[in-house]
């Protein structure tokens, strides 16, 4: 999917969920979930 935007806080989060492993699809073998996104205009 793609994503547009920018990163103005917790690079750190990101950088833990690309650690994740994943199966021969790339999907994730754990479930990555996303608690909280702002939009900021």
């Amino acid at each position: 999917h793609p994503v547009f935007g920018t990163i103005i806080q917790g690079m750190d989060v990101v950088d833990q969920i690309g650690k994740v492993s994943t199966n021969s699809e790339d999907k994730p073998l754990e479930d990555v979930t996303l608690i909280k996104a702002m939009l900021i205009d």
